[in-house]
């Protein structure tokens, strides 16, 4: 829909409406029943409403139009925070994280207003597809603020941004759980859970991340705990968790995930019919594809 394969497929002629509809059945056929979908550097940016934009946010409504056909329920992040390249150089696009740049993104007034102004726009977004915006649409079951912000101010600071960008959420009529990722920065874990959210994410590479070999020897005691060190914390234990993320990087053996999902069960992190994971991508890299 976006970026790196939305440009290689244009290159190849595929026909990209074409290639939504076939991916759909492979979800189907997997047994994927919820997906994570994250607008990874280009929500801002490939969503930016312009004409010349347009065609990725029709690409996207027809995905998950194509998924809710197959029952499919949905959490998206609408916002990231980075450019569309990786592993080309990005393009110019348009947008407050190009403009900005992810770190003032959490703190510059006039781009945190952008946001403000964006997540409105996105979730009062009718699917032309469905006939619902993201806001009313029953398979949307929630969303995440933004993609892995790492916030450097005080704690008042971040309470006070997260408070903004969930209150724009909210001033659109959704009723939806939103959610924060707290596990980056997590010194200020307690910050994020004095906001109004209902929730937390999560992401683990157990093993690291772009070794560019398979690793070898027995992994096992990688996985073994997921350290949570602000579990005792009142709003960790009292809200939602979702994984969002997850991938034993350069493992070419399926023994591990079995064993992670062992693990994020143990750290309250229930994986059985009530959390939505989202596999990344990293995997492909084990062998040097």
């Amino acid at each position: 829909m976006f970026a790196h394969a939305y440009r290689a497929a244009k290159k190849l002629n595929v026909d990209l409406e074409q290639a939504i509809k076939d991916r759909r059945v492979s979800f189907f056929t997997s047994r994927v029943r919820c997906l994570s979908c994250a607008c990874l550097g280009y929500g801002d940016q490939r969503y930016a409403w312009k004409s010349s934009r347009q065609r990725h946010l029709r690409l996207f409504d027809l995905a998950i139009s194509e998924m809710k056909q197959r029952g499919m329920k949905f959490v998206i992040t609408p916002i990231a925070f980075w450019g569309n390249g990786y592993p080309e150089p990005d393009e110019k696009t348009p947008g407050f994280s190009a403009k900005f740049g992810k770190d003032p993104c959490l703190v510059n007034p006039s781009a945190i207003k952008a946001q403000h102004n964006y997540l409105r726009q996105f979730l009062e977004h009718v699917n032309k597809y469905t006939g619902k915006a993201y806001k009313d649409d029953p398979d949307v079951i929630a969303f995440e603020i933004s993609n892995e912000p790492h916030h450097k101010g005080t704690p008042a600071e971040v309470t006070t941004f997260i408070t903004g960008m969930a209150d724009a959420i909210l001033k659109t009529g959704c009723s939806k759980p939103i959610f924060y990722n707290v596990s980056h920065s997590i010194h200020l874990a307690e910050a994020y859970y004095k906001a109004p959210i209902q929730g937390g994410t999560f992401q683990w590479y157990p093993t690291g991340l772009g070794a560019r070999h398979e690793l070898g020897g027995n992994l096992l005691p990688n996985v073994d705990r997921y350290p949570v060190p602000f579990a005792d914390l009142p709003g960790y234990k009292k809200t939602t968790k979702i994984v969002y993320e997850f991938d034993a990087a350069d493992v070419g053996r399926s023994y591990i995930y079995p064993a992670m999902t062992r693990t994020f069960r143990t750290a309250g992190m229930p994986v059985r019919n009530s959390l939505c994971l989202r596999s990344n991508i990293h995997g492909v890299y084990k062998h040097g594809v």
